[in-house]
């Protein structure tokens, strides 16, 4: 475990924040953001981007009050072990 504090500090150092969802590729399941990034589901609520070989962020969906869904960072890789981001804890599942 590492300090939540200290995966804040990586996310924030990278202007990594929740994603607004504007589109989808219902054909292959893919969510699009405002910038176009596409983002595949890995398990069950579970988000990455499409297009990104070195995953290191993975996203938990959510829906807002007014309608429309955000991607929400839930786990970092820092030095090649997933962290929750709010806990700092190792994350319970296997990640890319």
């Amino acid at each position: 475990m590492i300090s939540a504090r200290v995966v804040k500090m990586h996310l924030s150092s990278r202007g990594i924040a929740e994603i607004p969802i504007c589109d989808m590729d219902r054909e292959r399941f893919v969510l699009v953001d405002f910038g176009g990034r596409r983002y595949h589901e890995l398990e069950t609520n579970l988000w990455t981007e499409a297009d990104d070989d070195d995953q290191d962020i993975v996203y938990l969906g959510t829906g807002r009050h007014g309608g429309g869904i955000v991607l929400k960072p839930l786990f970092m890789k820092i030095s090649g072990r997933w962290f929750n981001v709010t806990t700092g804890q190792e994350a319970p599942v296997d990640l890319p």
